[in-house]
């Protein structure tokens, strides 16, 4: 046997059905003066029309850390390459120096550009893998085809 959840019921207080009726508000006292308490504040603590909520919020214009970043990777930076000073974005300027760590000897970098290779490695593989359909689909994309070209455009 199931037993189903248990009805709600609603009570209509005494003095509720006359404030709605003299045209006052049902929460409102009697008098005309608003009653406070939860989900109740007085009026003076009540959001103004027009005003945010949170008027000391975060300012317009304001940037996060990853925004900051972002920005700082995307400018290019002076940089002598060979003896000539060159323009390079951060990104190149920081794979020149690990590189350059790594072909002198540094086991930290090694491992570095070795992992750089591995998720090289990998994402062409996932591309590959994406790009390719194998047999069983190529067969279904065909009757599909055949489908559409038979039936014409509007079916």
């Amino acid at each position: 046997m199931t037993h189903s959840p248990p009805r709600i019921r609603t009570r209509v207080r005494p003095g509720d059905s006359s404030s709605v009726e003299n045209g006052s508000a049902p929460g409102d006292a009697p008098g005309g003066e608003a009653r406070v308490g939860y989900c109740r504040p007085p009026a003076a603590h009540q959001f103004k029309p027009g005003r945010s909520g949170n008027p000391k919020g975060r300012p317009k214009g304001s940037r996060n850390l990853a925004t900051i970043i972002s920005e700082m990777l995307a400018r290019r930076i002076p940089t002598k390459i060979n003896g000539e000073t060159q323009r390079i974005l951060p990104t190149e300027a920081l794979v020149q120096v690990v590189l350059r760590k790594a072909l002198n000897g540094d086991r930290h970098a090694w491992e570095t550009v070795f992992g750089w290779i591995d998720e090289t490695e990998a994402l062409k593989e996932r591309r590959e893998a994406v790009r390719s359909i194998d047999d069983k689909d190529a067969e279904i994309l065909r009757r599909m085809q055949e489908r559409f070209v038979q039936r014409g455009p509007n079916p």
